[in-house]
């Protein structure tokens, strides 16, 4: 029997460039749209399909809801399809070579889906219908699921802008919140210490405007992505808040980026004009899940702890890493 797989183009197996910012998902927003394609579609399932960003995960949400571990097997089942094509429609999922091996063929042997697409242009994910019987779609039902597929794209896209700071491009709180809760759930597995490093950024002088101020968060946010690892979680809280989340945190792997980040301020105030200065002050926090709770806590903590801390003499860039060892714990001003 012929499967009845229809391309919109030649499939072509490439590696998935996927969203750069974290989706949390179920999403309100995008389970009214899978409902309504489940719906408009008389399919018997409707989802999304998301790599994470490292390639290590996946994200996903169905409709109707179903269990984790049937939600896992489905969105496996979504992520056969091939990362080329616009669209792929396979109208009997068990006469079709690509899907017919796989567990969930038997129960859903209708299978369309959509490439989604970051704002950038680049693979990431599938818009899925499924349904118990095999089926075609018509030419007009095809550009009704281009049109679903779109929306849902377009709410995916605002989900990563709700996660990203839009003057620095680092992580909101939001995205802070969702993208450090999973590094944490790997802390929990692994059993290795955490450390949170909250920033306040000062800047020498106040009356730079809300440009001149904006530059100074853009470039101190630069700084902190160069002085800390590929692996730590950076992001801007609030106005002048920023933190960074380190794994593992020996001593060592909390002080040698922090006497990076001294140099580096440093370096920037003396080959600035004078207009746009960076000072800040920091403060350093182990976290235990088991004794201080969640990130929202942390956090708390973190302020709280800041609020109380008794002024200390300024440390200069050029400063031994071992002196940051001893005032750990301790919050410092950076001029």
């Amino acid at each position: 029997m012929n499967s009845g797989t229809t391309h919109a183009y030649e499939s072509a197996h490439s590696q998935a460039l996927r969203w750069r910012n974290p989706i949390e998902l179920p999403d309100r927003r995008v389970a009214r749209l899978l409902g309504l394609a489940a719906k408009i579609f008389e399919a018997s399932t409707a989802l999304v399909h998301v790599p994470s960003g490292d390639g290590t995960n996946v994200a996903g949400q169905t409709f109707p809801e179903v269990k984790e571990g049937e939600q896992a097997r489905i969105l496996s089942f979504c992520g056969l399809a091939p990362t080329e094509p616009r669209y792929l429609i396979v109208e009997d999922t068990e006469a079709d070579e690509l899907f017919r091996h796989h567990e969930a063929a038997t129960a859903h042997r209708f299978y369309a889906g959509h490439r989604l697409e970051t704002s950038e242009g680049e693979y990431a994910g599938t818009f899925c219908l499924l349904d118990a019987k095999p089926r075609a779609l018509t030419a007009v039902e095809r550009d009704i699921l281009a049109d679903l597929a779109e929306t849902v794209q377009t709410e995916l896209q605002r989900l990563t802008l709700d996660t990203v700071d839009e003057v620095t491009a680092l992580p909101n709180r939001r995205g802070f919140l969702f993208t450090a809760g999973r590094t944490l759930a790997l802390r929990d597995r692994g059993g290795e210490p955490v450390s949170l490093v909250t920033l306040e950024l000062r800047t020498a002088n106040g009356s730079h405007g809300p440009a001149g101020r904006d530059s100074v968060r853009r470039e101190f946010a630069r700084i902190l992505t160069d002085c800390f690892r590929d692996s730590d979680v950076i992001a801007r809280l609030d106005e002048d808040e920023f933190c960074v989340l380190l794994s593992p945190s020996a001593q060592d792997d909390v002080d040698v980026p922090l006497g990076r980040l001294e140099q580096a301020v440093e370096r920037w105030n003396r080959s600035d004009n004078g207009q746009h200065r960076i000072g800040y002050r920091h403060h350093v926090l182990e976290f235990d899940s088991e004794e201080d709770g969640d990130l929202q806590g942390l956090l708390a903590a973190a302020a709280e702890d800041r609020a109380c801390a008794e002024p200390v003499p300024a440390i200069g860039g050029a400063g031994p890493v071992s002196e940051l060892a001893r005032l750990l714990r301790r919050t410092e001003d950076l001029f």
